[in-house]
């Protein structure tokens, strides 16, 4: 990691939040602001944003070099040019950019589990919202994965929790994985066999009606606002989710 790409915040105040960070930095080219912690949630009065270029993250610097957020009447937060020292706190980060559109298209990975999780603490002002925030994870089981990261479902798995609460509400579907190649079908009935016991054929409780389950799938998240958590990581959900929207006839959002 370049630390000529990485902008170093300091004098940042308890109460300061990534969100606060990102709405100064994102409108400059920042990829991701990254406050640092200790074990008791307590911030360290630093943070890091990450941007593309060395280039970038000196404009910003010279447009911020000292600056305030909200209604903060106290010293303003001071940035400068990473040490290599500092890289002790930050790792590389992946994944897409924080400033949409085509100049930065080829950064369209997605967000990593960090960067997600780094999401959960925008907006909280009280340990109170915290404990009521809803957290949704959806998780596919396969009934066998094909070539270049594909799956063909045969189970999907939805809940929505809080911290307070626990689980507030589920979906749960078998899928009917649909016409495979030959060889695809032993991998499959081996994969029944021995993994998960989900039979790919002839199973009554498969749903095969997929424009009904993704009208099911959207309904049940349109709630939420917030990135979902894959259960299995980058791969086995969205080649699902993919999947799924595609024998619906619908786009993939």
């Amino acid at each position: 990691m370049d630390p000529s790409t990485l902008l170093i915040v300091e004098q940042i105040v308890q109460g300061v939040n990534n969100q606060a960070l990102r709405d100064v930095f994102v409108p400059l080219g920042a990829r991701r602001c990254k406050i640092i912690y200790n074990k008791e949630g307590v911030n360290q009065g630093f943070a890091g944003v990450y941007f593309d270029t060395a280039g970038e993250a000196s404009d910003a610097q010279q447009s911020r070099p000292e600056f305030t957020v909200g209604d903060w009447q106290g010293p303003p937060m001071r940035s400068r040019i990473a040490q290599p020292a500092d890289l002790a706190h930050f790792k590389p980060i992946g994944g897409a950019s924080l400033v949409p559109g085509p100049a930065r298209a080829h950064k369209a990975q997605g967000p990593s589990l960090d960067e997600q999780l780094d999401e959960l603490e925008v907006g909280f002002s009280s340990g109170d919202e915290l404990g009521s925030y809803e957290v949704c994870v959806i998780d596919f089981e396969a009934a066998v994965s094909l070539a270049a990261g594909a799956f063909l479902p045969c189970e999907v798995g939805i809940t929505v929790s809080t911290v307070d609460g626990g689980e507030q509400r589920h979906m749960h579907r078998f899928v009917d994985p649909g016409a495979m190649a030959p060889d695809a079908e032993v991998r499959a009935r081996w994969t029944t066999r021995h993994i998960h016991g989900i039979p790919h054929r002839d199973f009554g409780l498969a749903v095969s009606d997929y424009s009904q389950l993704w009208a099911e799938v959207k309904e049940f998240l349109a709630p939420l606002h917030r990135p979902l958590l894959f259960a299995k990581g980058k791969l086995m959900e969205p080649s699902c989710l993919s999947w799924l929207a595609a024998k619906a006839g619908e786009p993939f959002p």
